[in-house]
């Protein structure tokens, strides 16, 4: 597999998946329905905050970037698709996580606290959890970028009682035009269930 491109070797000689596996599954059919019912709202979403908006689904312990939409303003900060983190890194990470039937973050939460970066806070990332279920959405200041908050909501199929992925937007104040934030989350919310509803209803 690694001959062939599949799998690479990380800087910790672990194997990682590839970009060529991740755009083989993007190609089936659960992927393509999502796309096909998040793209239109996520254009509508990002028009309406002038901000980029991205999907992240789950893949083992990370998550991975599968649709995007950029700012349509001058400024804006946009994830490019394939791009990958670890779940407890994450605002995407805290919604797919936290919205999990209870059975299904115990069974995962050991996993997740053994692969996750060292210096990371896992209990910090429990508490971002557990608060996202409790208002709806996972509101952090980015772990990556300065002056950037993530905002992310969960999207379900109806089929999975876990997210089967999260919105996101990496919400960039400007100077000249300053954004509510709150508002844009309820945005954001507003959207993810636009995408729930479709997918769950036609």
């Amino acid at each position: 597999l690694e001959r062939r491109g599949y799998l690479e070797r990380a800087a910790d000689d672990r194997f990682r998946l590839t970009n060529r596996l991740f755009q083989l599954g993007m190609q089936t059919p659960p992927i393509r329905n999502l796309h096909d019912a998040a793209l239109p709202q996520m254009h509508e979403l990002s028009r309406r905050l002038e901000q980029s908006c991205h999907l992240a689904v789950r893949s083992e312990d990370d998550i991975v970037i599968v649709a995007r939409v950029e700012s349509p303003g001058l400024l804006g900060f946009a994830v490019r698709v394939g791009y990958r983190r670890h779940v407890a890194d994450a605002a995407s990470g805290s919604v797919l996580f936290g919205f999990a039937p209870e059975s299904a973050r115990k069974a995962w939460s050991a996993g997740l606290k053994r692969s996750a970066p060292r210096d990371l806070n896992f209990d910090g990332f429990l508490r971002n959890a557990e608060e996202a279920r409790a208002r709806g959405y996972s509101m952090v200041e980015s772990s990556s970028v300065a002056a950037i908050v993530d905002i992310a909501a969960p999207i379900f199929d109806g089929v999975e009682p876990a997210p089967v992925a999260a919105l996101t937007i990496p919400f960039l104040t400007r100077l000249e035009e300053p954004a509510d934030a709150e508002a844009a989350a309820l945005a954001v919310v507003q959207t993810a269930g636009l995408i729930t509803q479709t997918l769950t209803h036609g």
